[in-house]
């Protein structure tokens, strides 16, 4: 229902702090899409902590930032039985916020829209590092996950502003437990 009034293809998932359940969100979210028969892939841009392997079963080694580094685009692409296909994160770059935010990402993103009809990007929390309002503006909205009793009002309010700050589509909130 989020497409109503835009076009929703590339949804980021983020939150305020760590540990509020964006990765399960996120991953829960391109499985409920897959199951609908929609062509769907998992990125995991949180190339801080990234988790999306973990959640998989697969092997991380080779993902995203290889993507980012490669010449030409080489999508690493892994399968998932009856879910989404995904792309790991891959090596931990020195750089999460440059690459990005890098135009070699719009190019890779770019690319997946002409493959998928969702794609779900996982993406490092708000208040700590600037990774996701880097990613923002290589999306079409953000969901943010909010896990009740973690975090309060105040730091709800500085994730909505940092994230209006850089223009960011916030399509909503999820409050998580």
């Amino acid at each position: 229902f989020l497409g109503i009034e835009r076009d929703v293809q590339v949804l980021q998932v983020t939150s305020a702090m760590p540990g509020e359940g964006k990765t399960t969100t996120a991953t829960n979210l391109a499985v409920v899409l897959a199951q609908t028969g929609a062509h769907v892939v998992i990125i995991d841009a949180d190339l801080r902590k990234p988790r999306i392997h973990q959640v998989f079963g697969l092997p991380a080694q080779i993902g995203l930032t290889d993507n980012l580094v490669g010449d030409p685009i080489d999508l690493t692409l892994q399968g998932v039985e009856g879910g989404p296909e995904v792309i790991v994160s891959g090596a931990i770059p020195p750089n999460p916020s440059e690459m990005l935010s890098s135009k070699r990402m719009t190019e890779v993103i770019n690319e997946l829209r002409k493959r998928f009809d969702y794609i779900v990007v996982d993406s490092a929390p708000t208040l700590p590092v600037s990774d996701a309002m880097a990613l923002s503006r290589q999306v079409d909205g953000t969901l943010v996950v909010i896990q009740a009793g973690r975090v309060g009002l105040p730091q709800v309010r500085q994730t909505i502003a940092t994230l209006e700050q850089v223009n960011a589509t916030i399509l909503g909130l999820v409050l998580n437990k």
